[in-house]
């Protein structure tokens, strides 16, 4: 068998394997973040919920190692596919795979950082905190707008280099298209203070 650092097979399938154990995570945790339309308390109430599954330890432990090693694996494919990833769908797999690893890069270690470092609960106001005022902001709006919809464009391109051209294949990738980029704004308002007033704690003020 290929390994890792001397083939292309193992690599691609660490590299899914990775993927479906993230996405198990993270689609939940998309409509956890979208609950937050019906208001913040809802929204920390599924939170809680969730946690109980994902903070159990074996769990988490599985989810950071497939953090990393999604990653790892992503970077190496986008580096060793660079002068193969031609034409449009390809590279939009590439640059999107590449936006999900930047943000895995960012995010997590900012999950870490305010969870053990900070004792913070990083619940909704962990993530409204950057939203809100600040020159901050206006990095973190498309930082996580990006971070959220290159999810769903990752799988759309993927997708459709698997599916066979007609009109299940376009209707697949509209569909992960517009979800990604409306789940992405409906997120958005809610933690930027659009929809309702954001009321920060004392401890979240200093993020």
């Amino acid at each position: 068998m290929k390994t890792l650092f001397h083939g292309f097979d193992l690599t691609r399938v660490l590299h899914r394997a990775s993927a479906v154990v993230l996405l198990i995570f993270i689609l939940p945790h998309i409509a956890n973040h979208l609950m937050a339309l019906t208001g913040i308390e809802t929204h920390i109430a599924a939170m809680r919920q969730l946690r109980a599954v994902y903070r159990f330890a074996a769990v988490e432990v599985l989810l950071l190692a497939a953090a990393l090693l999604q990653v790892v694996t992503g970077l190496v494919l986008a580096y060793h596919g660079r002068h193969k990833r031609l034409g449009f769908w390809p590279r939009l797999q590439t640059w999107s795979g590449i936006a999900i690893a930047t943000f895995l890069l960012q995010h997590v270690p900012a999950v870490m950082v305010g969870r053990y470092l900070q004792q913070l609960d990083t619940n909704f106001y962990f993530a409204a905190a950057v939203l809100q005022g600040g020159l901050h902001k206006y990095y973190f709006f498309p930082y996580y707008f990006l971070g959220l919809t290159a999810v769903f464009v990752h799988l759309a391109a993927a997708l459709r280099l698997r599916m066979q051209p007609g009109f299940a294949r376009t209707l697949a990738v509209c569909t992960l298209f517009v979800t990604g980029m409306g789940a992405a704004v409906l997120i958005l308002l809610c933690f930027g203070g659009a929809l309702y007033e954001v009321r920060l704690p004392a401890g979240y003020k200093f993020l």
